[in-house]
């Protein structure tokens, strides 16, 4: 399916544009006018049926960002000829229920984590201080990400985003010390821990939320607590729960020490792999590409196989699946195949100026030969060029209107027929008695026939024989 639409073009002349580029003879035209989202098409004559469904279906396959949700199909006295809403009798809530069934659980789950945190990290962003770049380029890291459709990918920036709303602007110059534990004077040594574990869990959890750098330290240490515990050394995993608490007091540095040669994550995500690059890059180009609605699917499923491929490590037969989808993003495409009318202008244009050629010339020897009683010198003086043609005159100007009425399936038979016409025409300049008797004729009138005649004609066999190559 197509759809043509042009702000000043006339209606008629889109619809011959359409025809030239479409594979079907299943046309309609007239205006449209978007309301909302609703379209409403108002068509000169019938339009084929089921338009309406059509059309919603193509505006939602080339992802038109705000594709319509009804599109209403009406004739030149505004009555209702065909509206897609009347096929779907759920109410306002039910579509949306069924719009909202059918988002990707991991694309909602992006939408609704990123919502929660963008409005803190805007605000810190225009507040400025150390962290702001690097939240602006984590937040852009995840739109990238969800963008190409790798909401995985996107949801490994959240962690860094949440990190860098926890860490203040200024660090505090001393370190801050665990809050003491007030301890009752009647708790035994087992009442004792479990008051100091529940107390130093609380800290625990606050440096998770804050992804503070030591947890992994403090996680330790706990560790070692529980298995003292276990063993019933309360002594040993009192003062273990003292070192996870004095761990956990320790400031977040603003950047790892330039010493530090334990291996951590980096603050933000890795940028993007060339790969990763090209993915992104491909997906936009599938968004706003203009190619048919059937192509644009084709080159969608290979996008996803590509990103599978990548994701599994395949990074060979991913690059190759991108080359193959970006020829058909080629800078330079492929020249489409003319219509009919246009290889039959350009060849009728040939012939029309060779014919023009000869013409004058025959004028000044039929004038001569008019003066003669031979009865073929009259026919000639009469008729001129048709009188020995043998009737592939008449085959030559038939093969001009079938060129122009052919469909874009039936070009190529057209094509072929026109260049056997043709060659049949040389053939007769070639053998033919009359001709050479014209071409050196006494009357020392120039005709060239042949030559005029047949080099046109070969010029024409070229166009039909390749039409791509030979019409602009």
């Amino acid at each position: 399916m197509m759809i043509f639409v042009d702000k000043r073009k006339n209606a008629k002349k889109l619809l011959l544009d359409a025809k030239d580029e479409g594979e079907t003879n299943k046309f309609a035209l007239g205006t449209m006018r978007v309301q909302k989202d609703e379209v409403f098409l108002t068509c000169e004559k019938k339009p084929p049926a089921g338009l309406a469904k059509r059309v919603k279906k193509y505006l939602k396959l080339i992802k038109l960002p705000g594709a319509p949700s009804r599109v209403i199909i009406v004739d030149g006295n505004g009555q209702t000829l065909e509206d897609d809403g009347d096929q779907d009798s759920a109410t306002k809530a039910e579509k949306e229920a069924s719009v909202a069934a059918k988002v990707d659980p991991a694309q909602a789950k992006w939408e609704a984590s990123i919502a929660k945190v963008k409005p803190q990290a805007v605000a810190r962003i225009k507040a400025g201080g150390p962290v702001a770049d690097k939240l602006k380029d984590a937040l852009k890291m995840g739109k990238v990400r969800a963008e190409a459709g790798d909401y995985t990918a996107a949801m490994k920036t959240l962690p860094a985003i949440a990190k860098l709303l926890n860490t203040p602007d200024a660090q505090a110059e001393t370190e801050q010390q665990a809050p003491p534990v007030k301890q009752k004077s009647d708790q035994g040594p087992a009442q004792q821990f479990q008051a100091r574990r529940t107390e130093v869990m609380k800290l625990l959890s606050a440096a998770l939320k804050q992804f503070s750098p030591h947890v992994g330290a403090a996680q330790t240490a706990l560790k070692e607590a529980m298995e003292a515990a276990k063993a019933k050394d309360f002594t040993a995993g009192l003062a273990a729960l003292d070192q996870v608490a004095t761990i956990l007091a320790q400031p977040v540095p603003m950047e790892p020490p330039a010493d530090d040669t334990v291996s951590k994550k980096e603050d933000l995500p890795d940028e993007p792999s060339e790969l990763e690059g090209r993915l992104i890059s491909t997906a936009r180009a599938l968004q706003k590409s203009l190619l048919p609605s059937k192509e644009i699917e084709r080159l969608s499923k290979a996008l996803t196989r590509a990103r599978k491929l990548l994701k599994n490590g395949d990074e060979e037969n991913c690059k190759k699946l991108l080359d193959l989808i970006a020829s058909a993003f080629s800078s330079t495409p492929p020249t489409p195949k003319p219509s009919g009318r246009e290889i039959a202008a350009q060849v009728r244009d040939v012939w029309d100026d060779a014919y023009r050629v000869v013409g004058n010339n025959l004028d000044g020897l039929r004038k001569a030969l008019g003066a003669f009683d031979d009865p073929n010198c009259q026919e000639l003086a009469d008729k001129g060029l048709i009188s020995f043609t043998g009737g592939l005159q008449v085959k030559l100007n038939k093969s001009f209107l079938e060129l122009q009425s052919a469909s874009p399936e039936k070009i190529d038979k057209a094509c072929a027929q026109a260049e056997d016409t043709f060659r049949a025409f040389q053939s007769m300049l070639d053998s033919n008695e009359a001709v050479k008797l014209i071409d050196d004729n006494d009357f020392g009138v120039p005709i060239g026939l042949k030559s005029t005649l047949g080099d046109a004609l070969n010029e024409m066999r070229g166009i039909v024989s390749d039409p791509t190559a030979s019409v602009s």
